[in-house]
């Protein structure tokens, strides 16, 4: 460590869990997709959460929104809910399964993303899905996934690239451990710049949420302030066309503004 120290830089070893990022990079090297930029009005469904954790006293996040907010979108355009299969075959499924990005703290005190799973999100409410996230957050470093994880990004490259590579082709695995939507609200620190984030993913649909930006919009003529979400989505298209991938955005666009999940009477199916 001291001689690289006088040449001035030292060397740490890579952390197992940046071992599965490159696997994921590795996989996603021959997928085919379509990517979107869009910008949602977030200004009501900001005033709701708020509103909630004012009167209720209850956590909710932006991620909890999005989560139940996209299976709901995708569960109204169930031709995006999919997956390959082995031997050229799409498998659809009936429920809706997110694979949630969540801040955890290890056990050596480092706060890292991790994805969790939450079944059947389209029939859960924001304020549920929360409770998972906390739920999650206090049992992550126990918790028999965490040990699987830590056994897989122990084995050697060609060994867990080739486990991989099965792994998005089975529907069973697919429908128990990731599901066919990832969501991350990785929130990125640009207050005054509209930034989008463009990850890679081996999802059938990926929704990344960046930065937020003012903006002054003329709603019933007259000037108003409104808050945009700078929202990243990708598709896979060699399971999805652009027709449907379109009418599965225009629903999550429009679900978002009117921050429906929020609201009383909501029905828990779209």
């Amino acid at each position: 460590m001291s001689r690289t120290r006088d040449r001035g830089y030292s060397i740490k070893p890579l952390p197992k869990r940046r071992r599965l990022v490159k696997d994921i990079g590795w996989m996603s090297r021959t997928r085919h997709s379509m990517k979107g930029l869009v910008e949602a009005d977030i200004t009501e469904a900001r005033s709701l959460i708020r509103r909630l954790r004012r009167e209720t006293g209850r956590q909710l996040s932006f991620t909890a929104f999005l989560v139940a907010t996209a299976a709901r979108a995708v569960a109204k355009n169930p031709e995006v809910n999919a997956c390959h299969t082995r031997g050229g075959r799409i498998a659809y499924f009936e429920k809706v399964n997110v694979l949630a990005m969540v801040e955890v703290v290890n056990t050596d005190g480092m706060r890292i993303p991790i994805g969790h799973l939450i079944p059947a999100a389209e029939e859960l409410q924001p304020t549920r899905i929360e409770e998972i996230f906390e739920e999650y957050r206090r049992s992550y470093n126990e918790a028999s996934e965490t040990r699987m994880l830590d056994a897989v990004t122990s084995l050697p490259p060609l060994l867990r690239r080739a486990l991989f590579g099965q792994m998005p082709k089975n529907p069973r695995f697919v429908q128990k451990t990731m599901g066919t939507i990832v969501v991350s609200a990785v929130g990125m620190f640009l207050p005054h710049h509209a930034a989008w984030a463009v990850g890679q993913s081996n999802h059938t649909i990926s929704i990344w949420v960046g930065s937020t930006v003012e903006r002054i919009c003329r709603i019933r003529g007259e000037l108003v302030p409104r808050t945009f979400g700078c929202i990243s989505i990708d598709i896979d298209h060699d399971i999805i066309d652009g027709a449907p991938a379109a009418r599965f955005t225009a629903s999550l666009v429009e679900m978002i503004e009117n921050a429906s999940v929020l609201r009383a009477g909501e029905t828990v199916r779209p």
